[in-house]
């Protein structure tokens, strides 16, 4: 594990977490969709999130033209010991112009002060190391995916990916899809959080 992200081998990782509906599928979406019974996370604003933690959420001082903060949420669970983790922050950045009905498009920051418990699965073989202000960041591009029939597999030409990395006390992971950005774009991102 490395930054909220588990390496694995291909071979090794039978299905997603959730399973991709059969719409899903055939349009490639590269994150999976929640179950049915799964709940909607709590969406709050800005200022709402921010009283209910007890650090300053970073956001992105550079953003690519046309991204805008959809919604924030903050999701608190209780560990084995049964006291609650530290809060973990997401941050949601959607398409201004997304045209409603059209494939979900996007960017999602989570922070959380401490190490990452359990994580997002990439095969290894998708991992680059990169650097983020520095510090050594984990960056994959691609998305698990699959046909009607097919096995699920990491596809490396999905316009989707990840970047996380450690800094001071914390633990970043930043996820995105459909926006056609550059590793480039995504370490720009990230070393302009403040």
């Amino acid at each position: 594990q490395r930054f909220g992200v588990l390496l694995a081998h291909p071979a090794a990782v039978a299905k997603p977490t959730q399973p991709l509906s059969n719409a899903a599928a055939a349009e490639g979406t590269p994150w999976p969709e929640p179950a049915a019974e799964a709940v909607p996370l709590p969406r709050m604003s800005f200022a709402e999130a921010q009283r209910r933690v007890p650090f300053r959420i970073r956001t992105p001082a550079w953003l690519p033209e046309g991204l805008e903060l959809r919604w924030v949420h903050v999701a608190t669970e209780p560990s084995a010991s049964g006291a609650e983790t530290p809060p973990t922050v997401i941050l949601s950045y959607r398409p201004t112009n997304a045209a409603p009905g059209a494939p979900s498009a996007g960017l999602g920051i989570e922070m959380r002060r401490g190490p990452q418990d359990g994580g997002y699965v990439i095969p290894a073989s998708a991992a680059e190391e990169v650097l983020v202000n520095g510090r050594p960041a984990t960056y994959a591009r691609g998305a698990w995916t699959h046909g009607d029939r097919g096995p699920v597999q990491w596809d490396g030409t999905a316009d989707a990916g990840m970047l996380s990395w450690e800094e001071g006390d914390f633990t970043y992971i930043l996820r995105w899809s459909r926006l056609n950005l550059s590793r480039e774009d995504v370490v720009r991102i990230a070393e302009s959080l403040q």
